[in-house]
């Protein structure tokens, strides 16, 4: 999805894939209930601002570079009751020029310059857990 603006994406199933979603360039647009299995990335939002994800689940994206859910250059993201199963890496944040934050217990994301916030969301089986640069 590229250069959209007010979009709800909804109940819907991607398997198999290289993206389970490409997100470039869109704003203000909300992803609910969907599943993302068996791809390279479960789903990769970029560029963009004023995203909602809640209730979907990134299950299963595996192999060299593969995300649960990759958020890169993105601000205000609320990702809030998901589900992270078996991923490479659950949740990748990166921010060229902000590589700050911190993934608690409660899988709370904070980064400075930017409003991300990760609130119930679980985290199965993962094969590692990365923030920028960091380990968790």
């Amino acid at each position: 999805m590229w250069y959209s603006r007010g979009t709800l994406f909804e109940d819907n199933v991607v398997r198999r894939s290289r993206y389970g979603l490409h997100y470039m360039y869109s704003d203000d647009n909300r992803f609910r209930r969907n599943r993302f299995e068996d791809n390279q990335v479960g789903a990769a939002v970029m560029y963009s601002r004023g995203v909602e994800l809640t209730e979907n689940a990134f299950s299963f994206s595996n192999g060299i570079a593969a995300y649960g859910l990759l958020v890169k250059d993105a601000d205000d993201v609320y990702v809030e009751r998901n589900r992270f199963v078996g991923n490479a890496t659950a949740l990748f944040p990166r921010r060229s020029e902000d590589k700050t934050g911190a993934l608690g217990s409660v899988a709370h994301f904070v980064a400075q310059a930017a409003q991300k916030r990760v609130q119930r969301s679980d985290m199965l089986a993962d094969k590692r857990r990365q923030l920028g640069s960091r380990v968790a």
